[in-house]
């Protein structure tokens, strides 16, 4: 098995506009990798096979988050636990 499949087929992005770009002109045929987990276990097992991978993990507009408001906590995409 292909362990190295999430880094041949991602492609990394440090601009949001070229993410968004990307994401615009692939529709359905994209999906976005922020924290993986979920996204790497469904290609390694083959229950989705996405033709582009937009990693957005290194885009600083959406570098990761934490808000505390009252009782909520709000984490970003890219926060990793």
């Amino acid at each position: 098995a292909n362990h190295d499949f999430e880094r041949n087929a991602a492609r990394i992005f440090d601009l949001l506009d070229e993410a968004i770009r990307v994401v615009a002109e692939n529709g359905s045929d994209v999906k976005i990798l922020a924290g993986g987990t979920d996204l790497v276990i469904a290609m390694r097992d083959r229950h989705i096979q996405p033709k582009v991978v937009v990693d957005i993990k290194h885009i600083p507009e959406l570098s990761p988050s934490l808000v505390w408001e009252g009782n909520t906590v709000m984490l970003s995409a890219t926060a990793t636990m």
